[in-house]
């Protein structure tokens, strides 16, 4: 007799009626799979405490419900002459054993459940059968269990993490208290998913992703540390982890230090990394893999499955180099690698042909990733609690997997080792290394790359127990930085007088706008806009600019100098003087940023105020009226967005309102706003009114008026929303299929309307959904 007290099989109570292409993700986790049947690198392990008093039939009830929500936790893949399909049951039955522990001393209790949760994840799935989650309750006491998780990472990805926890809850809650889950209808299906990418990527969308790729993996070198024991043929998914606990305060600089380099918190990780794997192999360029959400539209936040996509990381480090100088470059890097992360890793593999080799993976050897919080918040409930607890670690793709994960109680740093290839004082003195290098990176900037630095006050975590880490599929949801941008006082809001670039920065400038405007070189000495250049143009030139020197002026900067000369002129100053960069670390980060787009010598004249959108504003501000004024009040960047979260959207208008009041005191002001920011217009207007100031009206373009949904059903306002998508879609296609907008024009646009074309495969492929 087990402890497992086996319930009801698992198994399809009618054949399978859908049937899908596979994403490119599960295209990668099948191919593995097919190399490494039962590759246990691609479980995924969670583990969740339960407090309260909640039974097997509780816990299995709920994750029917969710089942039966979710089609893509009842779904296997097949192949037919070599070509995988994901095959959708229309009913799963799931069983959760149950595992009797409570009868164990404390001691002895954790051991078994230490050995029951490495037992649960080292057990392989076969994709070709149902289901590919399982679970287990390994009761502790009797208001206590420990709630076991593992999944294939072909239908589940650590974002799907947070997706279960809130429904797992809801549900469950919803069964002890008699009451609804309060859970809407879920707006699409994985396997609508897997048909818009198929069009998406069939559509030649990523074809500028694919050439840049090519162009910045040429001659890629394979990184890699050399190993303990000789690299064996086929290397196992047999993996270890050590992990440290930093100090509470981590957090905190560790995001003092992106605001102060004007990056992401990933940025100053992978760049701290980076440090630390030249220190160890005097390697002068830098590769690893990190791994991108992919839900890019709010419709896939609410779904379980897999949406990450790999991107590789070419960072350069140089001994002579200073580490800001290097957080600098490493920043260039991750800004890029993210402007084009839709182009699939597997697309890439094909792309460039890596010599196969079953003992590496392809391309990158390391894997880095940064997580603010775990993707499992702890919650109570009324009668019960959820937290979320380290899970065992089932294996890794990887020769080393880091990992930097904020908890409630800190920072945990986490590296997973190939066990095949390293010893355990190995892995200990990387991580020692890599705490080390990022304390230089937080407090000694100014230190060369290739100097040692003093060991940190980091506590390091027992590492003779257990190996326990997170699940090597920890993805991230990253946000860098787009531009760098050279902040501006409401005292400097005019245009800065001409002055004469160097002449080598003009030729390089105007080479670019040549390429961006179609036209002559010698016929782009004037004004960007008045050359025919429009916004998306302008977005395009300040991206090739930075790639050209690496830092460039921001929008504010170019719309005060959108002319040649002015503009180059502009970039000199950034590259040159030293005070600039001081400026940008030092800077504070504003809830809002003013600044002129068209400014009058009167100063009595009306006041336009557009929000947001400065460069659409730019282009229409000479249509106005020449005594009126044309300023624009944007959100300036990634921290300020982050600061205005925290605030209530009354505190935003609010200070927007007080400093248009401060900087036109005795002046007519109308705000101008944009779907969206035409309501942030409103309520500004309403507080300029209140305290004094002229504000007779608001300008709102494409905003619905207050009010005019209250009268219709949610239904309805879903049916709507689906039909404008469908709409907006049809447009831009029938625009590329008249030859009006090339591909890549076509393409560009794709990305931002995201699953807007789910609408139109449905419509034209009803096979899709009900049959093979």
């Amino acid at each position: 007799m087990t402890d497992i007290e086996q319930a009801n099989g698992v198994g399809p109570t009618a054949p399978a009626t859908l049937r899908f292409p596979l994403t490119a993700a599960q295209t990668r986790f099948w191919y593995l799979d097919k190399l490494r049947p039962g590759d246990l690198s691609l479980n995924v392990a969670v583990q969740w405490e339960l407090r309260g008093e909640i039974s097997r039939a509780d816990v299995e009830s709920a994750f029917a419900q969710i089942f039966k929500r979710h089609e893509i936790l009842r779904t296997r893949f097949i192949d037919e002459d070599g070509l995988p399909y994901q095959e959708v049951l229309p009913e799963v039955s799931p069983s959760v054993q149950a595992v009797q522990l409570s009868h164990l001393a404390d001691g002895e209790q954790a051991e078994r459940l230490s050995a029951l949760a490495a037992e649960q994840a080292s057990q392989p799935f076969d994709m070709s059968a149902w289901p590919l989650l399982r679970a287990t309750l390994a009761v502790l006491e009797q208001d206590r269990a420990m709630l076991l998780i593992v999944a294939h990472h072909a239908i589940f990805d650590g974002f799907s993490i947070g997706v279960l926890g809130r429904e797992f809850g809801a549900f469950l809650g919803a069964a002890l208290s008699g009451q609804e889950s309060g859970l809407e209808e879920l707006p699409l299906q994985y396997g609508d998913y897997a048909l818009w990418q198929a069009e998406y990527l069939a559509s030649g969308a990523v074809d500028e992703d694919r050439a840049y790729w090519k162009s910045h993996l040429k001659d890629l070198k394979y990184f890699e540390l050399t190993p303990d024991f000789e690299r064996p043929t086929v290397r196992s998914a047999d993996s270890g982890a050590v992990h440290a606990d930093l100090p509470r305060e981590f957090s905190t600089r560790l995001a003092d230090a992106a605001k102060a380099n004007d990056t992401s918190q990933f940025t100053i990780g992978a760049g701290a990394l980076a440090v630390a794997l030249h220190r160890v192999s005097g390697a002068s360029e830098i590769v690893m893999g990190t791994q991108v959400a992919g839900r890019d539209d709010v419709d896939l936040e609410s779904l379980i499955g897999v949406f990450i996509n790999n991107l590789v990381l070419r960072v350069p480090a140089r001994p002579d180099m200073t580490i800001r100088r290097h957080l600098s470059d490493t920043s260039r890097v991750v800004r890029d690698a993210l402007a084009h992360q839709h182009m699939p890793f597997n697309k890439l593999v094909e792309l460039l042909r890596p010599t196969r080799d079953l003992s590496r993976s392809p391309l990158v050897s390391v894997s880095f990733n940064l997580q603010r919080t775990t993707f499992m918040e702890n919650r109570r409930y009324e009668r019960f609690e959820i937290i979320s607890r380290p899970s065992h670690t089932p294996g890794t793709l990887y020769d080393f997997n880091i990992m930097l994960i904020g908890r409630p109680d800190g920072c945990r740093l986490t590296v997973e080792y190939s066990k095949d290839l390293f010893k355990r004082s190995t892995a200990e003195r990387l991580l020692k290394t890599i705490i080390e290098s990022f304390e230089a990176a937080l407090s000694e900037p100014e230190k060369l790359v290739g100097v040692e630095t003093a060991s940190t006050t980091a506590r390091v975590a027992d590492l003779d127990g257990i190996d326990k880490g997170v699940g090597s599929s920890n993805v991230l949801a990253l946000s860098e930085r787009r531009s760098v941008e050279l902040r501006r006082s409401p005292d400097t809001l005019a245009a800065p007088a001409s002055s004469q670039a160097g002449s080598d920065t003009k030729e390089r400038l105007a080479k670019i706008w040549s390429k961006i405007l179609g036209l002559p070189v010698a016929q782009c000495d004037d004004d960007f806009f008045r050359l025919g250049g429009h916004s998306l143009m302008a977005i395009r030139m300040l991206a090739q600019t930075r790639n050209e020197w690496g830092k460039a002026p921001g929008i504010g900067e170019f719309l005060a100098a959108p002319n040649l000369d002015q503009f180059a002129a502009q970039i000199d100053k950034v590259l040159e003087s030293e005070a600039a960069q001081v400026q940008i670390q030092e800077r504070s980060s504003p809830t809002w940023e003013l600044m002129e787009l068209r400014s009058q010598k009167e100063l009595y004249g009306p006041v336009i105020v557009t929000i947001n959108h400065p460069i659409f504003y730019y282009m229409l501000a000479n249509n106005f009226s020449a005594s009126v004024t044309v300023a624009n009040l944007r959100i300036p960047n990634a921290d300020s967005v982050e600061t205005q979260s925290a605030m209530t959207f009354d505190a935003i208008c609010a200070e927007a309102a007080a400093m248009l009041k401060a900087r036109y005191p005795a002046r007519t002001i109308v705000p101008l706003g944009l779907c969206v920011n035409g309501r942030v217009g409103l309520l500004i207007a309403q507080k300029l009114r209140a305290s004094g100031t002229d504000a007779p009206g608001v300008a709102m373009i494409d905003t619905w008026a207050p009010g005019v949904f209250a009268g219709v059903s949610r239904r309805r306002i879903a049916t709507l929303q689906w039909k404008l998508r469908a709409r907006r879609w049809m447009h831009y296609v029938n625009l590329h299929r008249s030859g009006r907008i090339e591909r890549k024009t076509s393409s560009a646009r794709m990305p931002s309307l995201s699953l807007r074309c789910v609408t139109l495969i449905l419509m034209r492929r009803p096979q899709a959904r009900s049959g093979s």
